[in-house]
């Protein structure tokens, strides 16, 4: 429920997208300290959880205002004529934190993104130090796009963004599509070997690679 802290282990197969709750945490690995009834304290080492979704139009996962995604595995893999994307923040989500985590977007049909944030109203989306890969083939009549973002705040850090088209039609590919948004400061450290640079609208700021350039 909303504010809790939920640990996930195992692979978790699912067709519908997993919608965090506001306040809430979804964590896979990583390391968390828990207090015994004794009242000793204890660093756990978490192994790890996967969330493989098949799902047509829609996100693996949905982030919620003030939530947090933290070192899980996120696959979304698509075949039917439909967009898929491997996390997604809409409408209204502000202060969400996605990070640590490995997410994988497949479509052969449409568009794949990585990570979406869709916002009217939003602020604040923090996405650091991911692996993030989309990728289009066979039919695809979409585009493949790391990371998009349309209109949100947003720090984006220590990423590696990848896109890849391997459709015969030659379909476009950006590592990192942005539409009027502001990007905060710290927003550096990003790697990325394949995909462009896509922008529309109104862009303040910019997002800063290890290779010296930026987006815009």
């Amino acid at each position: 429920g909303a504010n809790s802290f939920v640990v996930l282990q195992g692979t978790f197969n699912t067709t519908a997208r997993v919608n965090l709750q506001s306040g809430q945490t979804l964590m896979g690995s990583g390391t968390i300290t828990v207090t015994t009834d004794s009242g000793r304290t204890l660093s756990v080492a978490l192994p790890g959880a996967t969330i493989a979704s098949s799902g047509g139009n829609t996100a693996a996962v949905g982030m919620a205002t003030n939530s947090t995604l933290n070192g899980l595995t996120i696959t979304n893999t698509q075949t039917t004529n439909a967009l898929s994307a491997g996390v997604q923040a809409t409408g209204t989500v502000t202060g969400a934190t996605i990070t640590n985590n490995t997410i994988t977007v497949t479509n052969t049909r449409n568009t794949a993104d990585g990570i979406s944030l869709v916002s009217n109203t939003g602020t604040s989306i923090t996405v650091t130090n991911n692996t993030i890969s989309a990728t289009i083939s066979g039919s695809s009549i979409g585009s493949a796009i790391a990371l998009q973002a349309n209109q949100p705040t947003i720090k984006v850090s220590g990423n590696t963004l990848n896109a890849t088209d391997n459709t015969a039609g030659g379909n476009n590919n950006y590592s990192v599509s942005l539409i009027n948004n502001t990007i905060s400061s710290g927003s550096t450290g990003n790697k990325s070997s394949s995909g462009t640079c896509s922008t529309s609208g109104t862009i303040t700021g910019s997002i800063g690679f290890t290779n010296g350039t930026t987006c815009p």
